[in-house]
């Protein structure tokens, strides 16, 4: 009976193990799946830029980052069921950064209108409401990511959000320092021949003397600097890009039904206006 017991807790404590280096490996393949789709959407948004901006002299059109999220959600497939999952989060997200905003501004006049500003503390004030705000932030785009997966809940967020660009390594070089670098091995080679000719003191045999030169590359590492990209549209921009895609699909593409709502917010009355009426049987 003893041996029995034995034998079920050591089953038992190797399928915790188990179901322990499982779970382990899970998160790791999660966290390393959503940091390769990162890179890949931020190398496509930089590509995309470089190629909409190559020449510099043109005016810069806020259409082009419209038209950049056009492309990214042509490129990913959004269909018309990814717009209405993610379509009332956005708008959520955007009253969200409304109200932020709205807080900081009441916070600040409040506090010029006190008599006594040394009965309030405005920094701990920031801190709620900033952390409330990035709380409200992260799980609506957890949202979206399970709505519409990760892979295009990538496109979406850092064209509304910075980006932290990774600048903590650094390698510099240019034909000044290689021709430094070269110079220095030339005077190595000519050092190991000059005490090969002409040996110490007390040694009269003429040896070969060998020298071996290494190349280092320096790696400037900079530390307490961050960097991060601009956002190039507003959580608005983006709700109103979606409202439109929303409206010309369930519109069938008739350019009357979609300017018949334009401007307003995409409600269920408008869609249901949207697919009677994309007959073209106007009132």
């Amino acid at each position: 009976m003893e041996r029995w017991r034995g034998l079920c807790l050591t089953g038992a404590v190797l399928a915790l193990g188990v179901a322990t280096l499982s779970a382990a490996a899970q998160n790791k393949t999660t966290t390393q799946t959503t940091t390769t789709t990162t890179t890949v959407t931020q190398n496509r948004i930089n590509s995309l830029r470089t190629d909409m901006r190559w020449d510099p002299t043109v005016p810069a059109s806020p259409a082009q980052d419209k038209i950049m999220l056009l492309q990214l959600m042509a490129d990913k497939n959004f269909t018309k069921r990814d717009i209405v999952k993610v379509l009332p989060l956005l708008e959520d997200l955007r009253d969200a950064e409304n109200l932020y905003m709205y807080g900081m501004d009441a916070t600040a006049d409040n506090w010029a209108m006190m008599h006594d500003q040394t009965s309030y503390n405005g920094t701990d004030a920031v801190r709620n409401e900033t952390q409330k705000f990035i709380s409200r932030r992260d799980s609506i785009w957890s949202a979206i990511t399970a709505d519409i997966g990760a892979d295009k809940a990538a496109v979406l967020r850092p064209l509304v959000e910075p980006v932290r660009e990774d600048i903590s390594t650094y390698t510099y070089t240019d034909s000044h320092l290689e021709r430094i670098d070269q110079l220095l091995r030339d005077w190595d080679r000519l050092a190991a021949a000059r005490i090969a000719a002409n040996p110490p003191s007390g040694n009269a045999t003429a040896s070969t003397v060998s020298v071996e030169t290494t190349t280092t590359t320096t790696t400037a590492v900079i530390p307490g600097i961050e960097v991060y990209t601009f956002p190039m549209l507003t959580t608005q921009d983006l709700v109103d890009v979606m409202e439109m895609r929303l409206a010309a699909l369930e519109g069938m593409g008739d350019p009357a039904a979609v300017i018949a709502v334009r401007g307003n917010e995409l409600t269920s009355p408008n869609v249901r206006f949207l697919r009677e009426h994309r007959m073209k049987y106007w009132d």
